[in-house]
């Protein structure tokens, strides 16, 4: 669960050249380009990751953050699902 959870955390951004132009100017598109976005007016609030076996048994985990990246607290829950035949 905590490589997935790493991928979501990756505040990589992409390369100007790879940016869209969606109207929020380059500096928007940059701040906005990461998995885990962390800026004092918009961020990642939370990253959720819900796997399901083919058995139908679960995880989920959810991170939930506070201004600029802090971690609040994580949830987790597992359980199993009932699939019809």
């Amino acid at each position: 669960m905590s490589a997935y959870l790493g991928v979501l955390a990756d505040r990589t951004r992409a390369a100007d050249a790879e940016l869209p132009d969606t109207g929020i100017g380059k500096l928007g598109e940059r701040v906005a380009s990461s998995r885990f976005v962390n800026h004092p007016l918009h961020g990642t609030r939370c990253s959720t990751v819900l796997l399901v076996r083919e058995d139908g048994r679960f995880e989920m985990t959810e991170r939930t953050f506070a201004r600029f990246g802090r971690r609040k607290g994580t949830v987790s829950f597992h359980g199993r699902l009932e699939l019809p035949d």
